[in-house]
C-alpha cells in the first residue's frame, strides 16, 4: 500500500470517530486505530484483537518491571530506605535526586 492511501485510510478512520492508539501493527508498524470496540489496521486492513485483548498484550509488552512479588517487595524496602534518606537530607540538590529515584520507584509499582 503506497503512503498517500494509507494516510487517506487513516484520515478517515479519524473522520468516522475512530481512535488512534498509542501503539503499532506488529505486520507494518502502521499505527492501530479502535473502533467499536475493535482493534483496527488501516494499512493491513485486517481487524486486529478485541480492545481488551489487545491492551493487556500492549500492557505486557510496555512492562519495564517484572510484577513478582519478591521484585514489589524489594522495590518497597528500597522506598521506604528513600524515604528515610529524604527525612533527613538538607541539600535540595540531593534531596531532589532522592525524589527522583522515589518517583520512579513509586511508578515501577
Amino acid at each position: 500500500m503506497d503512503k498517500d492511501k494509507a494516510l487517506k485510510d487513516m484520515t478517515e478512520l479519524l473522520l468516522s470517530k475512530a481512535t488512534m492508539l498509542s501503539y503499532h501493527c506488529d505486520s507494518c508498524k502502521s499505527p492501530l486505530f479502535e473502533k467499536d470496540g475493535k482493534i483496527i489496521c488501516p494499512v493491513c486492513g485486517e481487524l486486529k484483537l478485541e480492545k481488551k485483548e489487545e491492551k493487556e498484550k500492549v500492557k505486557t509488552r510496555g512492562a519495564s518491571v517484572p510484577t513478582d512479588s519478591k521484585t514489589t517487595e524489594i522495590l518497597k524496602k528500597k522506598r521506604d530506605e528513600l524515604l528515610i534518606q529524604i527525612e533527613k537530607e538538607k541539600n535540595p540538590k540531593k534531596l531532589i535526586g532522592l525524589l527522583e529515584a522515589l518517583e520512579k520507584i513509586n511508578k515501577s509499582l
